[in-house]
């Protein structure tokens, strides 16, 4: 088999994984707090132990991978929302908020008072 095929199918599923990535950023532009992610790629370096690249490693190692992504930690802009519960972190930090697994935290300042009072 061609060992083209092998780095084409290779980066055909990083572009697919780095569309997937756009697609949560876009659908959650307007949520209150929302991280972007950004895809990060990578080389892959494929070699047979000591001994000289094959045709199929030579051609993998011309292309890149996605090798993951990174959570945008930079602020967002600050919005009034008109909302006295609603506040915003400026600079870096997060809220810390209790739920019922624990403490999470969180950038979204759009709070709300519970059934209980809190």
């Amino acid at each position: 088999m061609n060992s083209g095929y092998y780095a084409a199918c290779s980066g055909l599923m990083s572009r697919t994984e780095a569309l997937d990535t756009i697609a949560n950023n876009l659908a959650n532009v307007s949520t209150a707090g929302f991280r972007a992610s950004h895809n990060v790629f990578g080389s892959v370096l494929a070699t047979m132990g000591d001994s000289p690249l094959s045709t199929l490693n030579q051609d993998e190692n011309d292309f890149d991978i996605l090798s993951g992504t990174q959570l945008d930690t930079s602020q967002g802009a600050l919005v009034k929302t008109g909302n006295d519960l609603d506040v915003a972190v400026e600079g870096p930090g997060y809220f810390a908020v209790k739920t019922a697994s624990g403490t999470a935290y969180t950038r979204g300042g759009n709070f709300r008072v519970s059934p209980q009072g809190n």
